[in-house]
This record gives C-alpha cells, structure tokens and sequence, in this order.
C-alpha cells in the first residue's frame, strides 16, 4: 500500500471545523457536544484538580482503545469509582489480585475484562515502584512528545506501562494537559477511529495499489496522521488538545448518522451461540433513501460545512468489532432533500427537525496558551 499525504487538503477541512468550533457553530453548540472528561461525567465524590483526578483519567486510559463507547466507559468507571475507590489508588491496586480486579470490571459492565485487569494490576505496580503511584510525575522534565514515548510507552524488558503505545501516550498527555495537570507541549493527537475516518473520508491521505474494500489500519496509515495533525497544529496555532476535541466531536455527532455508514452486526451463529467480537459479521446496510435515511442524512451529511470534500464512507462497525478500517464505498447526497450550504454558518439546532433538544453554547477553549514560552 502507497498513500499520499494531502496538507492543502487537510488545510481545507480543518480550517473550517476549527472555525466552527471556535465559534461555537452546528454542531458545536449542541448539547451532543460533550467530551467524555467532561466534568459532569466523572463521579461526584471524586477530589478534583490533584493526584485522585489523574489517577483516574489514567484509569479511563484503558477504556479509550474502542472497545467501548467513550461516553459509557467513564460513567460506567465512575461508578466503579464509587464502589471500590482503592482500585484507583496505584498502591492499594498493586496489591489486589487480577481476579479480584476483573471480577469488579466485570460487576460494573466494563468489557474485555481479562486483558485489562491484567493491564491494570501491572501498570499500578510499575506507577507505584517508578513513579509513587502519581501519572503527572512521568512528565517531570519532559518538553516533548519523543521523551513521553521513552517512559511511557510499552516495550521489551517490561519498559514503559502495558497497553500504552502512541495513541495512548497522546491519550493521557491530552487528559492531562486538559486538566492543566502537567505544563503543555506540542504532541500529536490521539489518532482514534474518528480522526482516521476524518482523514480518509476528506482524502487528506489517499492510496494507491489497494482494493476498494482493503483493511486500511496499517503503520504506515498511523504514521503518517499522526505527522500530518502534529504539523496543523504547530502552523496554524490550533492547540492539539482543541484540533483533539474539534474533530471527534463533529465525527461523532455527525458523520455517525451517514447513512453510508450505517451497519448491522451478527452477534449470533445459526445454532443461537453468542460469537466473540471479532467473529460478529459486519453487513452494510442498503442505502435507499427511506424517510428514516433521510432523516439522518439532514441531521449528518445536510447541514456539514465541509460536505463537499467528503468522499468516502467510512463504517465505524467494522472497526469498533472486526478491527477493520475500510472505505465503503462513495459518500452519496440524497437526491431528493435541499442541501443547506456549507456557507451557511447560522444553522440552529432547532432547522434539524429530527432533533429537539435547544442548542447549549460550549464554554470557551481553555487552553489558548499551550505553545506559549
């Protein structure tokens, strides 16, 4: 697989998102628009702004790998949270078995339990023995993302915390840095399903030699966005954790509801056996333009301000159960519904018929200083 690296384009796309965000344009000022570290989603009893509030968003690390909706994780870790708050005390962790542990995870609906109670029982030890039981004292002395990786990310001879590669290095600098936890440095986003549908979807990279259909979640791929985001965002001074929130909340409120997207799943054999995830079968389903595609479509692809760039649907079904990244075929239009145009930056919530809820503004970026020395 070849692929090209298209900055124009990218300039493009991520111009006018940024500008929309920033201004808290459709869909930005949506109650949809939250962010899962959201203040109003972590559990009440938790001490904020200190070493309790890392030791969680630490532990929310381990839930931001797909496996469940982003959203769900860290309600569903608040309230394990508030049943078993030594689980989030690296010390008192490190000495718990891993049974113990998965049978927790398990009694507060946290899925793929037998690999994280293992990653969870391990990282605490190596927080506790390294680090005293505090994330944020990783980062002292650090001034770039190349020597977090050094100490953060998992490799041989039991170096750096399991589970942790590059995604997920950017993940808890982003949590982090959100929570003015640690002194701010230029690091690449977390590049997850939503910043690589984005990409694809707007060919800010395209390939060439692969089939239509070809599993696209290789290196190369990953490499390659996390270049491409990094270089946006120190040019065009848009901080990577605003370039972070810009794209996936507009990815996930909006470009979900593309009924090129949309999929059903098999979570059954023929004999009624519940299959494992990555067995499940992923079928897309036929876009005929029925009043609830429609629908959709108004509330997605009708009222996107950068419609007219997106070229390729990208199901998030294939991804989130099968581990497969693939375009799916042309984004298509709705022949028969009047597009609003891209131009039109006054969209209100209440022109989206399907939905009702009044439009909440997002308080303003609070990080405009992150590059400043």
């Amino acid at each position: 697989m070849k692929l090209q690296v298209h900055r124009s384009r990218a300039e493009t796309v991520l111009d006018e998102l940024v500008l929309r965000y920033r201004t808290s344009q459709y869909p930005y000022n949506t109650r949809a628009a939250v962010l899962p570290q959201s203040q109003e989603h972590l559990p009440s009893s938790l001490p904020r702004g200190g070493l309790d509030e890392a030791n969680f968003l630490w532990c929310l690390c381990y839930y931001m790998r797909g496996v469940i909706d982003s959203i769900s994780a860290v309600t569903r870790l608040g309230r394990l949270y508030e049943a078993h708050p030594d689980l989030f005390v690296p010390q008192l962790a490190a000495q718990l078995s891993q049974e113990t542990i998965r049978t927790r995870l398990i009694e507060h609906r946290l899925p793929d339990t037998k690999t994280i109670a293992k990653t969870w029982s391990l990282n605490a030890q190596r927080l506790t023995e390294r680090w005293g039981g505090d994330p944020r004292q990783i980062f002292a002395g650090i001034s770039d993302y190349e020597a977090a990786c050094v100490r953060i990310q998992s490799g041989k001879k039991d170096t750096g915390f399991m589970g942790f590669q590059e995604k997920m290095v950017s993940m808890i600098i982003y949590f982090l840095s959100y929570r003015h936890m640690i002194e701010g440095f230029p690091f690449p986003i977390p590049v997850d399903f939503h910043v690589l549908r984005t990409t694809i979807a707007h060919e800010m990279v395209t390939f060439t030699g692969i089939a239509e259909d070809e599993n696209l979640f290789k290196p190369a791929l990953l490499v390659a966005a996390r270049k491409l985001y990094l270089w946006y965002s120190q040019t065009h001074g848009v901080t990577p954790l605003e370039l972070c929130d810009t794209i996936w909340i507009y990815s996930r409120i909006m470009c979900q509801y593309n009924p090129g997207n949309a999929s059903t799943v098999i979570r059954e054999d023929p004999e009624g056996n519940r299959l494992v995830a990555r067995a499940r079968e992923v079928n897309a389903i036929p876009v005929t333009w029925s009043t609830g595609q429609r629908n959709s479509y108004s509330r997605s692809c009708g009222h996107c301000a950068v419609r007219s760039t997106c070229s390729w649907n990208i199901p998030a079904g294939m991804y989130y159960v099968q581990g497969k990244l693939i375009r799916r075929g042309r984004r298509l239009d709705d022949p028969q519904i009047r597009l609003f145009e891209p131009a039109d930056s006054n969209i209100r919530l209440r022109d989206v018929s399907v939905l009702a809820a009044e439009p909440t503004l997002l308080a303003p970026y609070p990080h405009p200083s992150l590059f400043e020395s």
